[in-house]
């Protein structure tokens, strides 16, 4: 959903700080919303072409293939709870860069991810240049979202109330 509160502004600014650092590096944003218009104009000021796409809504069943051929995933909203894209990418074995609010630090460690404490271009920069230049372990990052399912959540939500 490309609207403000995603920080898809600040994704943008922050990927321009780094991106001649980082020359093999690709922006991709999928989905649609109220900042499409302003994001496309924003990368041709920042001449940017060529080096941020745009891939419109996609079938949900096309996106685990696109999320596990990506370095990383990024993610830096205003707020959140325990968004579902972050759990997909951990399960396609993609690290993440998100900010520190809602639900996310509860989800993710320092192998699967890095956060941004600051919503900023320059804190989303400072994530992405870190993870960029991070060696990851999909086998690591798998294993740890395979700890969060639906099933596991009613067991431990069940336990909870028979407390």
């Amino acid at each position: 959903n490309l609207k403000r509160e995603k920080g898809v502004l600040e994704l943008l600014d922050g990927f321009a700080k780094i991106a001649d650092k980082h020359l093999e590096i690709m922006l991709n944003y999928i989905g649609s919303g109220p900042m499409l218009t302003i994001l496309k104009n924003k990368v041709a000021s920042l001449n940017l072409n060529g080096r941020v796409n745009f891939l419109g809504i996609l079938p949900h069943e096309e996106l685990p293939g696109i999320i596990a051929k990506a370095k990383i995933l990024a993610l830096p909203s205003y707020n959140e709870g325990v968004p579902n894209v972050i759990l997909e990418a951990m399960a396609c074995g993609t690290a993440v860069v998100a900010t520190s609010v809602g639900g996310i630090p509860e989800v993710v460690t320092s192998d699967t991810a890095i956060l941004s404490e600051e919503i900023s271009a320059d804190g989303v920069a400072k994530a992405l240049d870190s993870a960029i230049t991070s060696s990851w372990s999909q086998t690591k990052i798998r294993a740890h979202a395979e700890q969060f399912s639906w099933q596991r959540n009613v067991e431990q939500l069940t336990q909870l109330l028979n407390r």
